[in-house]
């Protein structure tokens, strides 16, 4: 988690870095319509298989809309939420303790 702001432009972004590889998630500006954003995953070498980077095709859909239709399905029992109550709070308990501890906030 890292601050960095631009003046006409958007980016946001989430990398995880891991041992043998790492996600990388690009978010396009929250009301940029029918743009979806885009995932990297990279997987190290092995033994067997070489160095593997993969981009899943993303359905262009409009990013806030697709979230309302998603609350609104959850809310109403028609799907399952993306994300529990119980996690959403260990993740937002997770950001708070990084934050803590990284800039004494």
């Amino acid at each position: 988690m890292g601050l960095y702001s631009a003046i006409n432009d958007w980016h946001e972004s989430i990398f995880v870095g891991m041992d043998k590889g790492y996600v990388e998630t690009v978010i396009p500006a929250p009301l940029a319509y029918n743009r979806a954003g885009r995932v990297t995953i990279f997987s190290d070498a092995s033994k067997n298989m070489p160095a593997r980077v993969t981009e899943p095709e993303i359905p262009q859909v409009h990013a806030m809309r697709r979230q309302a239709i998603n609350f609104i399905q959850s809310i109403q029992g028609k799907s399952k939420p993306v994300c529990e109550a119980a996690e959403a709070l260990e993740d937002l308990k997770t950001a708070g303790e990084y934050f803590r501890l990284r800039w004494n906030v």
